[in-house]
């Protein structure tokens, strides 16, 4: 587990031939400070030039909760970060108040996805936050 682990896993899968890499901040016994979630992305991109990185939340498993501001900043910070595998509640709210975000100061690489979990559970409406 760890910052060390996760960039040591991601480069071999790299190396195996993955096309990206799906990053999900570890369960710790004390809440990570926002800096650290950053650098944790950062530390995945630096140690994997050019790998596309999806960044999980996903609070259920990890207890890390990352709120709107904090997915833009690492977004804007990280290039590498290509898509968020969002599988937080309520997942309409986070969608809208990320594209207000974006919409204001864009993610650094471009375009990033947003793929909605949950088994799909809110995928409508989802959806529908674009």
């Amino acid at each position: 587990a760890g910052t060390f682990a996760t960039v040591a896993l991601s480069r071999m899968a790299m190396e195996l031939g993955a096309d990206g890499v799906m990053v999900t901040p570890t369960k710790e016994p004390a809440p990570h400070p926002p800096e650290a979630l950053v650098e944790l992305y950062a530390a995945v991109a630096r140690g994997c030039p050019g790998l596309p990185i999806v960044l999980q939340d996903h609070p259920a498993s990890t207890q890390v909760f990352m709120p709107p501001p904090l997915l833009a900043r690492i977004t804007r910070e990280v290039p590498s970060v290509a898509c968020i595998k969002l599988e937080s509640l309520p997942s309409p709210v986070k969608i809208a108040a990320l594209r207000r975000l974006w919409r204001d100061d864009p993610p650094a690489g471009g375009k990033v996805t947003i793929l909605t979990g949950l088994g799909a559970l809110y995928g409508g409406v989802d959806l529908e936050q674009g």
